[in-house]
Formats: structure tokens, C-alpha cells, sequence
């Protein structure tokens, strides 16, 4: 019996010292860290994780390509080892998508589309300023929210450009929305005597074509309204702190 109860003992021990050594081989196959780069300035600013379980990140590079600032994709397996990163000229990637046949669209100051191995299919510009939001669309194309909200098809065809006419900041997302019209949101910058006062939130809903309807209109200018109060109020207590802080 002493001996049964020893083996079992000796067993017990076993697993108690072993466990923390499976837990941790099993942590390392699901939490890791990667860096990547060169020597240069490296930046990414967008990430998804692609239909093979691994990932593609867009952003800008200096260690490759010409040595100014680069169009950038990484390609990484499930543990974050790079499997290729490629530079397709001059300018920074904001947004990634992958489509349909495994290839990637990536938009930023320029909008390209790739293969599943990251070679260039196509590119262009879409029109002014960066475009910080990119989505798929059910058609098979993509919706970028930019200076304007620009509608694009699968085989790289602008189908319309529309100003969202909102004149107080850039977009930072868009969606489209189960009505197959668009929302887009973003943050605006209040400047008073030409120094930074504050920020403020703003969402918009478009139609199909990326028309505004009157009353999204109406709602903007209800905004306008609301931001110039803000603005009067800052500058009183702008001016009201300047007299408190001035020599008497």
C-alpha cells in the first residue's frame, strides 16, 4: 500500500512540474511579439488577419525601396514571421482589405491592388488628400472616404465621386450599411486666432450613389450652428482668461 501511494505520489509530482511547461508551449504558439523594418523609418498603420490565418500589414517604409518614404505591405504567417513584404513607390498605405482572390487592396495616398503574393495588379489615384477608410463593398468593389467619398468597382473603375460637404475634418472610417448606402465618421478640428481649440466627433449617412439627403443636410447645418457656438464660447473663455491672467 506505502508503495502504491509513492507511485501515485511520484505521478502527481510529474504532472504538477510538467503542466506549467505545456501551458507555456501552448501560450507561445498564441501569444507572440514581431517586429519589422531595417535601419530606415518603418510605420504601419493598419493590420487584418488574411483567409490563411496569417496577416498583412500596410503602412510605409524607408528601409526599403528607393529610400523615401515607400507604399508598404508586409505578409506574415500565423506567427507573425514574414513570409514577404513588398514597396510599390512613393507614399504611405492607411487601410488594407483582402478580396475575393486572395489577393490585397491597400489605399492611402494612392489606391493599389495585388495578387495573393503581393505583386502589383494595378494603381492609381482617386482623388485629393489621403484616404483614411476603405471598405469592401457587396459588388465586389470598395468605398474610400478621402477628400470626397469615391465609389470604385472590382476592376479599378471610379463609378462616382461625392464631397460629403462636411468642411471640418477628414474621415477616419466608412462602412456600408445594410441599405447599401454608406456611413462615414470622422474627426473635426475647432481653430481659434489660428491655434488648435479643441476636436469634436461627426457621423454621416449617404444613399447608394453617396448623395447627402435634405435632411442629413439640414442636420449639418444644425451642426455648423452648434461648432460656431462652440467657437464663441471658447473665445470668451479665451478673452476672459487673458483679462484674469493681464496686470492690473
Amino acid at each position: 500500500m506505502r508503495r502504491k501511494t509513492c507511485f501515485l505520489s511520484i505521478i502527481v509530482l510529474f504532472v504538477l512540474l510538467a503542466l506549467p511547461l505545456i501551458v507555456q508551449a501552448e501560450a507561445s504558439s498564441t501569444m507572440w511579439i514581431q517586429t519589422y523594418g531595417g535601419d530606415g523609418w518603418d510605420s504601419v498603420e493598419a493590420v487584418i488577419q488574411t483567409s490563411d490565418g496569417g496577416y498583412a500589414l500596410a503602412g510605409r517604409t524607408k528601409s526599403f525601396g528607393s529610400g523615401g518614404y515607400e507604399f508598404w505591405l508586409i505578409k506574415t504567417d500565423s506567427l507573425g514571421n514574414v513570409e514577404w513584404n513588398k514597396t510599390y513607390g512613393a507614399g504611405s498605405a492607411l487601410s488594407i482589405v483582402q478580396t475575393s482572390d486572395g489577393g490585397y487592396t491597400i489605399a492611402g495616398s494612392m489606391l493599389v491592388k495585388t495578387d495573393s503574393e503581393g505583386n502589383m495588379q494595378w494603381k492609381r489615384n482617386y482623388g485629393e488628400g489621403s484616404a483614411w477608410a476603405m471598405a469592401l463593398t457587396r459588388d465586389g468593389g470598395y468605398i474610400i472616404a478621402c477628400s470626397s467619398l469615391v465609389k470604385i468597382d472590382s476592376e479599378d473603375n471610379i463609378q462616382w465621386n461625392q464631397p460629403y460637404e462636411h468642411k471640418y475634418g477628414a474621415a477616419r472610417c466608412v462602412i456600408q450599411t445594410s441599405d447599401g448606402g454608406y456611413a462615414l465618421a470622422g474627426t473635426g478640428r475647432v481653430i481659434i486666432d489660428n491655434d488648435l481649440a479643441g476636436y469634436y466627433a461627426w457621423l454621416i449617412k449617404t444613399d447608394p450613389e453617396g448623395n447627402i439627403p435634405e435632411n442629413t443636410r439640414l442636420s449639418l447645418g444644425f451642426l455648423a450652428l452648434g461648432i460656431a457656438l462652440l467657437v464663441l464660447k471658447i473665445a470668451f473663455q479665451k478673452r476672459e482668461n487673458r483679462k484674469q491672467n493681464s496686470p492690473t
